[in-house]
């Protein structure tokens, strides 16, 4: 009898202990995944399109002397080739040369700033995208991952293990009925049986040495 229930008990028995080993690895779950890092490349044109938004336009100074250098020139022209109201007049006319054209740079300068900071802004959100891939990759997928993979092992073990409970149990009532089946006249007393039991029982309502029972 014993051989056949640890027979019949071996596959819910298998059941159980996979079920037990899946949730120990369920637990165990610790994957490696690669990094994502943002390529270098990245970083690099985000701090020179900083440099450039904070910088000069190129040749500023440059041209700011030039003009200034123009200027010189041209009154010492002008003194030098005559006096009076002329000479006046070509020296007002090239200072007011040189406050155009120094207007005239300081809008190319300002414009230039303003176009090295819309691309500084255009590398910012750039770098913004690669930081989500980034993030995306290196956290939330991960987690994703992680806790998808281990809920199905923990799900796939808590069936295991209940179906294994189910089994053992499914077999102990089968193998109590069959030993009931087995024994179907067990005595009320060890070494009397059910017969003579009921025989030497006393009868409230008979009699005893010939006399009424009270």
């Amino acid at each position: 009898m014993l051989p056949l229930l640890a027979l019949a008990a071996a596959p819910a028995i298998y059941q159980g202990v996979s079920g037990i080993l899946q949730k120990r690895k369920a637990n165990r779950i610790n994957a490696v995944r690669p990094t994502y890092n943002i390529p270098g490349a990245v970083h690099e044109s985000v701090d020179m399109a900083r440099q450039s938004a904070n910088a000069a336009m190129p040749g500023y100074g440059t041209a700011q002397n030039n003009i200034k250098g123009a200027t010189a020139n041209a009154v010492r022209s002008a003194q030098l080739a005559g006096s009076g109201n002329s000479m006046l007049a070509a020296i007002a006319a090239a200072q007011s040369n040189e406050s155009n054209s120094l207007l005239n740079l300081a809008t190319q300068s300002a414009q230039h700033q303003a176009a090295q900071r819309q691309n500084l802004q255009g590398s910012l959100m750039n770098l913004a995208q690669y930081k989500d891939k980034a993030w995306d990759w290196n956290e939330k997928q991960k987690y994703q991952e992680k806790a998808a993979a281990k809920a199905a092992l923990t799900e796939a073990a808590n069936q295991n293990i209940n179906g294994a409970i189910s089994g053992l149990a499914s077999i102990g009532t089968t193998a109590l009925g069959q030993k009931k089946k087995q024994m179907p006249g067990m005595p009320l007393i060890p070494g009397m049986d059910m017969q003579n039991a009921l025989i030497t029982s006393p009868n409230p309502y008979g009699t005893y040495n010939g006399n009424p029972l009270a």
